[in-house]
Formats: structure tokens, sequence, C-alpha cells
């Protein structure tokens, strides 16, 4: 029971890993089946303000998640953490952070196509 929230963390990582390799594969199949078909794989349209959106804001969300993980890396050492917690339940934690970051990226970067 001493690593609980741990596998708790490295579960929930594993559930950001799949869904974002899950996402990405299936924006690949429906880009070979439309392209199969002879129809057009390109994304669907954004509002112009959200194309911006698409844009930067991954990268300014990846920069901040990994200003987190160092600022809670820090902390846990400087604070002496591991009374409560242990270095597993730590680099659990910064799994999640880093399957958050591939999820995050794999729905902004791979969209489906627009629907006909």
């Amino acid at each position: 029971m001493a690593y609980i929230t741990g596998l708790i963390l490295l579960a929930l990582a594993a559930v950001y890993g799949w869904s974002g390799w899950r996402h990405i594969k299936s924006v690949e199949d429906q880009k070979a089946a439309r392209v199969a078909a002879g129809q057009s794989a390109a994304p669907a349209e954004l509002h112009p303000s959200l194309s911006i959106m698409v844009d930067v804001m991954p990268g300014i969300t990846i920069f901040m998640v990994a200003c987190l993980g160092g600022f809670v890396s820090l902390t846990f050492f400087a604070a002496g953490a591991s009374r409560y917690l242990s270095i597993f339940d730590l680099l659990a934690f910064l799994a999640l952070l880093a399957a958050y970051c591939f999820w995050l990226t794999a729905r902004t970067k791979f969209r489906k196509a627009a629907v006909a």
C-alpha cells in the first residue's frame, strides 16, 4: 500500500498515453480511408481565432507543464516530502505530466478531416 499514489498516477498516465495514441491512429486510419475513397484528407477548417490557438497554445502549455514538473521535483527534495511520498510517486507524477503533454500534442496536431 506504500506505492498506491504512484500506481494511481501511473494508471492515469497510461490512460492519457493510450488515449493520445488511439486518437493519432484513428486520424491516420480516417485519412487513409478518405484518400482511398478519393476524398480530401485535409483537416476541418477552424475559426481564425482558434487556428492561432492551435499553433501557439500547445507549446505554451507544454512549457508550463515542464516548469511545473521542475518546481514539483525541486519542492519534493527541498521540503523533505520523501517522508510522505516515495520517489516512485514523484516519478509517476512526472510520467503523468509527460503523458498529458503527449495527449495534448496528439489532440491538437492530429485533427480529423472535415465531414462532407
